[in-house]
């Protein structure tokens, strides 16, 4: 996910969506086995699906993950959210807003009990001032937990009181399944949650969203949680899509699990190529290549210097530069057996290049898939940033980001199968393929 005072113009990241009063899901129901502990690995199940706003016509891919706040003794309970997986954001937000009810008890206060001055989660995204995006609501201080029992307690999150131009329901969205998208689970480093300070009285709003913290930044709940477990950091975040819609169709690895599974095969592994995650995970791309049996190798640079380069759950298709479009188009020979590189840069003093490779007969299909309806294609050429956001992942067996060493691996797929009904019907469409 990006901010507006990063210019990084993303598809609002999927960030949070909204689950009108009374509808739900029964807390998860949690397995009567041992809770996974963090040390010991963890695989978190994800659902895959494809979602569009009306309004708009943006559409895409999206990992989703079940999670419920747990509320305080005597509150009434929670039904569980499918929370967007989000590796460009470290907020953790609920988009509905009658939550704060339950929550009440757990509500961040903070500097002078008498004024009860309120923390508030406030963050505006994209670049077009016409069509404002964000959203702001107050921090809670309580558990969280995954329908397989993963529990985060002292977790720091949000319930939205005002959203706009978000991936909520009541701001149009809608998933190909009938469920509800219903909040945002961040996954990504531990700056991009913007935390300011309300005192008593005022009235906060997203348009007096800063660009910048008033109060400080808010980690997400899973480094948070590893953060105060000392003797079991967050250290490794593996993603991988099976390649399928629906339920179990993606996972979240956690730590040894992340290297430590089927899909992680030592002989095939690109990389470590690097990567800051201080932030959103940044990788460091000199440019791009495309090889093709017929031809001799083109390759356009990267302009790292006006653009960015990150990977994204939160954005559902994958963008290039126009730059490699430009390449792609210009081959006239066809794409049979042709593929694209992305050239990364090692560690330092390692001297590798790595290259992450993307069959390019699949990228035209994936940019062709959606027609005339207008929006976002699943693939892009466009502008000057590299996005690796959800429909990118269906290129790789796994992608891992190892935080403590700042580095990442892949492990390519060796036979991209395209899901079909790709782009399915939807209210509003003029085409769909």
């Amino acid at each position: 996910m990006s901010r507006n005072a990063v210019g990084l113009f993303v598809f609002a990241c999927l960030s949070c969506c909204a689950l009108f009063v009374g509808l739900g899901r029964a807390p998860p129901a949690l397995s009567t086995s041992v809770p996974p502990v963090l040390s010991d690995g963890v695989r978190l199940p994800l659902k895959v699906e494809f979602l569009w706003n009306g309004p708009s016509s943006k559409f895409g891919y999206a990992f989703l993950i079940d999670v419920a706040a747990l509320a305080p003794a005597g509150a009434a309970s929670l039904p569980a959210q499918w929370l967007l997986v989000d590796s460009g954001s470290s907020t953790a937000s609920f988009c509905n807003s009658s939550f704060a009810a339950s929550l009440q008890p757990l509500l961040l206060t903070t500097g002078d009990p008498s004024k009860l001055s309120r923390t508030v989660s406030c963050n505006k995204y994209g670049t077009d001032l016409s069509a404002p995006e964000g959203f702001w609501g107050y921090f809670y201080h309580g558990d969280l937990q995954t329908s397989d029992g993963l529990t985060m307690p002292g977790s720091y999150y949000a319930v939205m009181e005002e959203s706009i131009g978000m991936t909520c329901s009541n701001n149009g969205f809608v998933v190909q399944d009938g469920s509800l998208l219903e909040g945002i689970f961040g996954i990504g480093g531990v700056n991009l949650d913007m935390v300011q300070q309300v005192p008593a009285g005022a009235q906060p709003s997203i348009d007096t969203c800063a660009d910048y913290p008033l109060a400080g930044y808010q980690p997400s709940p899973l480094r948070e949680f590893a953060d105060g477990t000392p003797d079991s950091p967050l250290t490794h975040l593996g993603i991988r899509w099976e390649g399928g819609v629906g339920p179990n169709q993606g996972t979240l690895f956690l730590n040894g699990a992340a290297t430590a599974n089927e899909n992680y095969r030592a002989d095939d592994v690109i990389g470590p190529f690097l990567i800051k995650s201080d932030q959103w995970y940044t990788i460091e791309v000199t440019g791009f290549e495309m090889r093709c049996p017929d031809v001799a190798t083109a390759s356009v640079p990267f302009a790292s210097a006006a653009a960015n380069s990150i990977m994204d759950t939160g954005t559902p298709y994958l963008q290039f530069p126009a730059s490699v479009g430009q390449m792609l188009f210009a081959h006239a020979g066809g794409h049979a057996g042709c593929e694209l590189l992305v050239n990364l840069v090692g560690p330092p003093g390692s001297g590798a290049n790595p290259q992450l490779p993307f069959n390019v007969d699949k990228l035209m299909t994936l940019m062709d898939a959606v027609g005339t309806v207008a929006g976002n294609p699943l693939v892009s050429f466009n502008g000057n940033d590299f996005i690796l956001g959800a429909m990118g992942f269906l290129f790789f067996d796994i992608l891992v980001y190892d935080l403590a060493a700042n580095v990442g691996t892949a492990v390519p797929r060796a036979d991209v199968v395209i899901p079909a009904n790709l782009v399915p019907s939807y209210p509003g469409a003029a085409v769909a393929k």
